[in-house]
This record gives C-alpha cells, sequence and structure tokens, in this order.
C-alpha cells in the first residue's frame, strides 16, 4: 500500500510540474516547410585541386548569419530564418514571425533553435531539412541557452528553477536538471566554448563572492553527470574555451596561460591569448603570431586526448582558419598583391598534422570585399562575400558560392597555368602596328609576385610613341585553363559562360588570358587579335 501510494505521489509531483509550464501564446507566422531529397552527405570540404563555382545564390539582408551543418545550410537574420539544401543552394524553407525580433538562433544536431523577442518570449525548434516544427515553448524571464550537439542546455537564474537542466534538441522534452555540488560560498557559471564537438559542459566555480577561480567540472550532455573536476587557480577571468573529446582548453583572460583540463588530468599547454581555436579530429588548433613584417604566423596544435602540444610555423600568413574535421581552410594576404586581374580572393588549404599549406585562388568578382567562411559539405567550401564599396549600387546583400574542387595541373596557385607558358607581352606591343618614332619598344620591371614557391616578375612591354596612335603599354595579369574563371576574375560570374570580348576598363579577356592594354581603341584591338591569333577563346 505505501508502495502504491508512493507512486501516486510521484505521478502528482510529476503532473504538478507539467503543469507548471505553460505553452507559448499563439502568435503570427510566416511559415513555408519544404521537402528534401537527399542522402546522407559529409561535412567534408575540397581537397587540393583546382577551384570550381559549383552553385552560386544571392540573399538579401544586412546583418545575416550562416550556419552549415548535416547537409543543411541556414541563413539567420533578425527577421527570421531561411532554409537551403547545402549541395544545390536551392531554397527550401523559411519561418518568420512578423513583427517579432530573431534574438538568439543556433543550427545543430539537424535542429534550428531561434528565440523571439515580443509580449512574451519564445523558443522555436525546427527541423532544419524542411523547416517543420518540432515544439516551441516560452522562455521565462532570466533564462539563457547553449548548444551541446543534442542537447539544449538552459541555464536559469532564477530563485525558483535549478540553475542548469539539458533538454533534448528535436523533442523539447527535459532530460536532466540540477546544479552540481560545488563550495561553500560558491557558485558555478556554464562557459560557452569557442569551439566544441559537444563532447563535455564546462562549468566554472567561481568563490569568494565571484572574485577568483576555484576550479572546473565537466559534465555530461546526456545526463548532466560530473565527469571531471579539477581545482586550479586561475588568475582572471576564462577568456577562450575549446572542447574536444571530453577534454577542454582554457586560457586565462590576462596571461593567456593555458590548461587542458581531461577525466585525468590538468596540465599547462601552450599560450593562447584571445585566440580563436578550431577542431579537426582529435587536435584543437588557434594562430598565433601576427604574420606581418619578418613574423611568421604560427599555429599552435594540442592534442585533446593526449595532451601533446606542438607549434607548427605556417610557409603562408593566415590570419583565421575553419575544419572541416580532417582540413583546415585559412585566409591570408592576396598572394598576388591584387592589382586588376589578378585573384584577389584566395583560400588556403592546411594540414593540421604537419603544416604544409598551400594557397589557391578563387575565381570571384573583385568588386566584392573579404569573404566569411560558412561552411563545408560534400566536397564543397561554402563562402559568403559582399559587395564593397566600390560595386554597383545594384549589390547588395551577400554572395554564396560553393567551391568544389577538380584535380589539376601544377601550379594550383597559378589557376593550373604555369607562368613560364603565358603570353610574352613584347609579341602583344609587336603586333600593334605603326612606326616607332622616338625608341624601340621597350619592358618595364616593377616588382614580384611571390605564391608558394614559384616567383613570378611582373612587367609591361611599352611602345614610347606609335605615330598616329601614341604610347601603348601591355601587361600579362593572370592567366586560367577555363575562359570562365577569368570571366570571373573581370566583372563575370562565377561558373557561368563568359561573354563574348569581355572588357573591363583596360583590362581585356581572351580565352582564359586576362591583359591590361593602355592605349587607344585601335591598339586594344590589334593586341586582342594577336592573342586570339595563340589563344583558344
Amino acid at each position: 500500500m505505501k508502495r502504491i501510494l508512493a507512486l501516486v505521489v510521484a505521478v502528482m509531483l510529476m503532473a504538478g510540474a507539467c503543469a507548471q509550464e505553460d505553452p507559448p501564446k499563439k502568435v503570427e507566422t510566416d511559415h513555408v516547410v519544404g521537402k528534401v531529397a537527399r542522402t546522407a552527405v559529409s561535412g567534408h570540404g575540397p581537397a587540393l585541386g583546382l577551384l570550381n563555382a559549383d552553385w552560386q545564390v544571392t540573399v538579401e539582408g544586412e546583418r545575416a548569419n550562416f550556419e552549415v551543418e548535416g547537409g543543411s545550410l541556414v541563413l539567420f537574420t533578425t527577421d527570421g530564418v531561411q532554409g537551403f539544401d547545402a549541395t544545390t543552394g536551392q531554397s527550401v524553407w523559411h519561418y518568420r514571425e512578423p513583427g517579432r525580433k530573431v534574438d538568439w538562433s543556433r543550427l545543430a544536431a539537424g535542429v534550428v533553435l531561434l528565440s523571439t523577442e515580443g509580449e512574451e518570449e519564445r523558443l522555436v525548434a525546427l527541423d532544419s531539412a524542411t523547416g517543420r516544427l518540432l515544439w516551441e515553448k516560452k522562455v521565462e524571464p532570466f533564462t539563457g541557452f547553449f548548444v551541446h550537439g543534442r542537447v539544449l542546455v538552459r541555464e536559469s537564474h532564477s530563485p525558483a528553477t535549478p540553475v542548469l537542466a539539458g533538454i533534448d534538441m528535436r523533442t523539447g522534452e527535459e532530460l536532466w536538471d540540477g546544479d552540481p555540488d560545488v563550495g561553500k560560498g560558491c557558485d558555478s557559471i556554464a562557459l560557452y566554448p569557442h569551439a566544441t564537438d559537444a563532447s563535455v559542459i564546462v562549468l566554472e566555480e567561481r568563490c569568494g563572492g565571484g572574485l577568483f577561480t576555484s576550479g572546473f567540472l565537466g559534465l555530461d550532455p546526456a545526463s548532466g553527470d560530473v565527469l571531471w573536476s579539477h581545482d586550479h587557480g586561475l588568475i582572471g577571468y576564462p577568456d577562450v574555451i575549446s572542447v574536444a573529446r571530453g577534454a577542454a582548453v582554457i586560457s586565462a583572460s590576462d596571461s593567456g596561460r593555458t590548461t587542458i583540463f581531461s577525466r585525468d588530468k590538468a596540465q599547462q599547454t601552450l599560450e593562447c591569448r584571445r585566440c580563436e581555436p578550431v577542431i579537426a579530429g582529435d587536435h584543437i588548433v588557434w594562430l598565433t603570431g601576427s604574420g606581418s613584417g619578418t613574423e611568421k604566423t604560427r599555429m599552435a596544435v594540442v592534442n585533446a586526448h593526449t595532451g601533446a602540444a606542438k607549434v607548427v610555423a605556417l610557409p603562408i600568413p593566415q590570419s583565421n582558419l575553419i575544419s572541416d574535421g580532417r582540413r583546415l581552410y585559412g585566409t591570408g594576404p592576396t598572394p598576388a598583391g591584387g592589382q586588376g586581374g589578378e585573384p584577389t580572393h584566395w583560400v588556403t588549404v592546411v594540414d593540421p598534422a604537419t603544416g604544409s599549406a598551400r594557397a589557391l585562388p578563387i575565381h570571384a568578382n573583385p568588386g566584392f570585399g573579404p569573404i566569411r567562411w560558412v561552411g563545408a559539405v560534400d566536397g564543397r567550401l561554402i563562402v559568403a562575400i559582399r559587395p564593397s564599396q566600390k560595386a554597383s549600387e545594384e549589390a547588395s546583400g551577400h554572395r554564396l558560392i560553393a567551391y568544389s574542387s577538380t584535380p589539376g595541373a601544377e601550379p594550383l596557385e597559378f589557376s593550373g597555368v604555369d607562368p613560364r607558358s603565358w603570353p610574352d607581352c613584347a609579341k602583344l606591343v609587336a603586333a600593334v602596328p605603326g612606326k616607332r618614332l622616338r625608341r624601340p619598344d621597350g619592358r618595364r620591371d616593377w616588382g614580384e609576385m611571390v605564391i608558394g614557391s614559384t616567383r613570378v616578375a611582373r612587367s609591361s612591354c611599352y611602345a614610347s610613341d606609335i605615330e598616329g596612335i601614341g604610347e601603348v603599354s601591355v601587361g600579362v595579369r593572370w592567366v586560367t585553363k577555363r575562359p570562365e574563371d577569368a570571366d570571373a576574375l573581370l566583372d563575370g560570374t562565377p561558373g557561368q559562360a563568359p561573354d563574348a570580348g569581355l572588357r573591363a576598363g583596360s583590362l581585356v579577356r581572351v580565352g582564359g588570358v586576362i591583359v591590361r592594354v593602355d592605349g587607344p581603341p585601335e591598339a586594344v584591338q590589334a593586341v586582342v587579335k594577336q592573342l586570339r591569333s595563340t589563344v583558344p577563346s
């Protein structure tokens, strides 16, 4: 009888707990659900090779963020969210709540989460492939959320509820709640990782009225159980936190001193001062060194499983990295210098184990500003490029381009065309008819282009004074295997058929050859005629 009574009481308590969670108020929505017939895809990016524009799409939104996962590409703005098939660029679904703003959003484990502001704050979960509504909840005041793989962690600062709870991302059901035991007069604070494989939730134990860190705890995201705890008198506040293989790498904000915490040990590792780590397999990787002047960019590599650490010097300066789990992709200074007709956008493919790196040109419109990494999927690297101030006023939003790779001839850094086989500018100038009045044709050298291990002298050829024409100058700027790639480097569209006789100012494309011609129209026509006699168009 006592057992039955206990069960009845437990059911009543559970019912009471469920009743406390009021459903959210209904709001107006603009919601289109789509259908995607997609098999499983990998999260891998392109291998070394010639980069090709696989697909592209232009999206609107001044404050747009993008995330890629499991074959889905999601566009987040303050007005709502839109889902694309990351393998094709096709728009599949969208969700908006007119009159309400999105103040928080994430993509993980096949679920899109967004919190919307209004009379009542709401948390909405959508299937990332189709946009189908999975669940929705009312958000209580003083509540925050962060994602750990398949688990959404709720952090409440209301006295009436536990600080932490784990919620199943797909169902919205609570998996666990409760606060870990900490010392008297201490509080536990969840730390949001810069990079994570979602293998552990990291908490900071802060004591003495929040003045100093007493230690760190690692929780199992699925159960909330403590996996490890370590005392650690870290001076200052934790600055950068990364999680991989159940271990956490944490650096101090003031000193950059960094420690790796795992189930078995806590040990100091390489300095990470305001770095931006990424995860590549068992390794947590970050850049150190500015790469400016004579200082080389260095890459710190920490094995999260063993704690082994090393620093690798990169042959090409880098400014940021993303990972597809195997390779690293980075950007850096324009190796070719960014002169008109040369590639202004580049991607560097880095091996995290050895630090070897290759810079590959991206054949994209020079009127667009710096590229932003979006993510990797099924052998593609997706980038977002915004129009620069010099671009047409009609261009707005972002252009999303997915690049795949095909095996190509070396040197890959030069679009697969050896610079030694580029057309000779002297022959192009010589093709301009007319008597040379003052002196013979000449050549001007103006610096050197260094990409990887290849060095190419920049030069232009000229005729000082041609009777009836005047001065003419010709310089070969770049040569590509495919005419459409050269077309895209001017003002064309990546991956599309080139315009016939494309000309952008003083830059002229014939086939895959881009030349700069300074002179009257008849001189330009003579150079183009000479090129067309030798270059397939």
